[in-house]
This record gives structure tokens, sequence and C-alpha cells, in this order.
């Protein structure tokens, strides 16, 4: 009812928000396809975009509050006016509100904590987001990486930080980090209006390097986007399906999604990569 309101809200021209848990997020599915549908036949051009806020997901949360399935629904469905947004502190969930309720023709899916307080350096915010992404040139080496890290949401990107001087150590190697604050710049520019061109991706991501992606949401989402397009050792770290339930850090140990877990991965792309070479 609520998605309903909203979306007669934005249809008459005016600008709102829903705010939901992650877990009940799902039950509000058909209702967005829908809406993505009727206005892609109306036509109509210029309307305030639809936005939604998804907090209190399964990373912080207990175990029945882990379910990141709109946004992989939504990623699925390979609509252009889509937007799923992963800002890694408070101050980008800030600009990106901004930014959201100011947009126009669009439906934003906004993926955020609601307790963390780590805040990150702001000196790339605007590239983020004016093309979706950015380089954290304060955790990369300037050269060509061997290892790109690129996150997702807030705490891929503070296990990231905590993670990378330790790679860099144990490897020897050079390591970028990429903050990525719309997940749709990974999809085919062909389907999605800020996706990635290929100059865009060697510059962003390295020519060569591996690269490990970070993510709140399903890793099958990300290998969706990207659909084979690096050629290169890559792996996604995120959401995973729990037997049952657990403490947040037994939780982040199980999924990979702590400072050993991202050095594993690391090891391994890495690996690859010298049999690759």
């Amino acid at each position: 009812m609520l998605l309903e309101w909203l979306a007669g809200w934005t249809a008459s021209g005016r600008r709102g928000l829903l705010v939901s848990y992650e877990s009940f997020a799902p039950l509000l599915t058909s209702g967005l396809v829908t809406h993505i549908k009727q206005r892609r036949l109306d036509g109509a051009k210029g309307l305030p975009s639809l936005n939604v806020l998804l907090t209190s997901y399964g990373w912080h949360n207990v175990h029945t509050h882990g379910d990141p399935s709109l946004a992989t629904a939504l990623l699925a469905l390979g609509a252009p006016g889509v937007r799923v947004l992963t800002p890694a502190d408070p101050t980008r969930t800030a600009a990106v509100l901004d930014e959201a309720l100011d947009s126009v023709d669009r439906v934003n899916l906004i993926i955020t904590g609601k307790h963390n307080r780590t805040l990150h350096p702001e000196d790339s915010l605007d590239e983020e987001r004016s093309r979706g992404l950015a380089v954290w040139s304060h955790l990369s080496d300037d050269d060509e990486p061997d290892l790109t890290i690129v996150t997702a949401g807030d705490i891929p990107a503070a296990v990231a930080t905590e993670a990378v001087d330790r790679i860099r150590d144990r490897h020897r190697c050079r390591v970028r980090v990429v903050n990525l604050l719309d997940l749709t710049v990974l999809g085919a520019p062909s389907t999605w209006p800020r996706g990635l061109k290929g100059c865009e991706v060697e510059h962003c991501l390295g020519s060569h390097a591996s690269v490990l992606f970070l993510t709140l949401g399903h890793p099958a989402a990300v290998w969706g986007l990207l659909a084979g397009s690096l050629r290169r050792p890559v792996d996604v770290i995120g959401w995973q399906e729990l037997a049952g339930p657990m403490p947040q850090r037994d939780l982040a140990r199980t999924m990979g999604m702590d400072v050993p877990g991202v050095e594993r991965a690391a090891d391994l792309l890495l690996a690859s990569r010298e049999v690759v070479r």
C-alpha cells in the first residue's frame, strides 16, 4: 500500500521516498516491476523518480533479516531507468538521497546501514556521483595495479580499508581500491546508460589486474552484470543464504566478508594471475 501511495504521489509530480527493511523489500518486487513497465509503456517523461531506501540488512541484523533479492530482481530486469546505489558512509548516503530526490524517470534503490559511523575521504565523491564509481587514491598505489578491489556498500568499504595494506605487504603487489556507488555501471552500455565503456574499464580497474568485488548483495547480481566481460581473474564476495542464525562476526567470517576472507580471495586471484601469465 505504501508503495502504491508513493507511485501515485510521484505520478502527480511530487517527490517522495519509501524506507523499508531489506527483509521486507522483496514484497515490493511485483509492484516495482509493474511500475517500471507502466512508465515505459506510458512514455511519460520528466516525472519524479520512485525512491526506495533499504536499511536494516542481514549483515547488521538477524538471520531472518537477510534477503537482498529485490536488488537482484531489479538488476535482472535490465531496465535502463533502474539504479542500485550503495553508498559507503553517511556522507555518501546523504549525497545519494539528495541526488535521487532531484532525479526524474528512474527507480532508485538505495542500500545503506543505519548504524555505520565509518567515514571515508570525500575527495572522490563528485566523481562517484557523476560516474557511479571512483578510484580511492588514499588506499591505492599510483602505478598499474596487480589487484583491484571494488567495494559496493558500507561494510565492503570498511573491510577493504582494513585489508588493503595487509594484502599489499603479504604479496608485495600493487593494489587499487575502487568504490562503486552505482552497481549498474558494471553492466553493458547497450543496456545500462551508465555502463562502463572499454577504455573506462581499463582506466578504473587497470588493464590486466585481477579484480575482487565486495558487495552487500548476491554475488549472482554482480556476475550477471559483468556477463563475462572481464577477461581476467575475477571473484565476488557477497551475501549467501545461511543454514541458521549466527553472531554477526561469525556471519562475516562464513561469507568471507572479513579481513582474513578478503586476504584469502586475494591470494587465490593473484595466484591465478601468475598462472595466466
